[in-house]
C-alpha cells in the first residue's frame, strides 16, 4: 500500500493479474546520464495472493512494456 497503485496492471495470461511497479532512476557516469526504470511485477491470483514476482531494470517506459512476454500460460 506504500507504493501507492501500479504503473499497470494486465492479465496473466490466466484468471489473475500482473501489477507492475517501475520507479525510474538516474545514474550519472563521467558526464553521461543513463536514464532508466526499475520494475517489480507482481502475479496475483483472482484471490489477491501474490504467487510469484520478477524484479528487472529496464530503459522502456511502462506504457512502452510488452507485457504479453510475461503471461504465465
Amino acid at each position: 500500500m506504500n507504493w501507492g497503485p501500479p504503473a499497470r496492471v494486465a492479465s496473466d495470461g490466466g484468471d489473475g493479474e500482473i501489477l507492475v511497479y517501475a520507479k525510474e532512476e538516474y545514474l550519472n557516469f563521467t558526464k553521461q546520464t543513463f536514464h532508466f526504470y526499475d520494475y517489480k511485477m507482481f502475479y496475483v491470483n483472482k484471490k489477491g495472493k501474490i504467487y510469484h514476482w520478477v524484479t528487472q531494470r529496464q530503459h522502456i517506459p511502462p506504457m512502452q512494456i510488452d507485457l504479453n512476454v510475461y503471461k504465465r500460460n
